[in-house]
This record gives C-alpha cells, structure tokens and sequence, in this order.
C-alpha cells in the first residue's frame, strides 16, 4: 500500500527543515502539490528552485503549467 500524498508531503518537509535548500526534494513537493490540485504551493516550491538553481529546466517548465492552472 502506497503512503498518502499527505505522508509524503510531511517526510518532504522534515527533509526541508534540516536541509531548505534541497532542489531535488523542493521538485518532489511541487509534482505532489500539483497531484493534489494545490498549484499555488507547487509554484511557490518552483520559485524557490529557481531562485538556487535559475537553470533548472524541470523548474522552469513546470512553473508555467502552475501558474496557469492556479489561475
């Protein structure tokens, strides 16, 4: 049995709060938020991404698609 997306988003998170920024970890929040239609908070993630990593083209095509379905 899979976790809830719930679960997963809090293990995300203790992994943020002794490590902020962790792309990698950052990216997996954002597709989870963006599974559980919460766009907003995926964007939020992104933006954070490419404020350490301004290169990061997962990042940056993915921000796009959240902004727009945040509208």
């Amino acid at each position: 049995m899979l976790p809830s997306l719930s679960v997963l988003v809090l293990c995300l998170m203790q992994v943020l709060e002794k490590d902020k920024d962790n792309v990698s970890v950052l990216v997996q929040r954002a597709l989870l938020y963006e599974s559980s239609e919460k766009y907003r908070l995926g964007a939020e993630d992104l933006r954070l991404v490419l404020k350490i990593d301004p290169g990061n083209r997962l990042a940056r095509s993915m921000i796009h698609r959240l902004n727009k379905m945040a509208d």
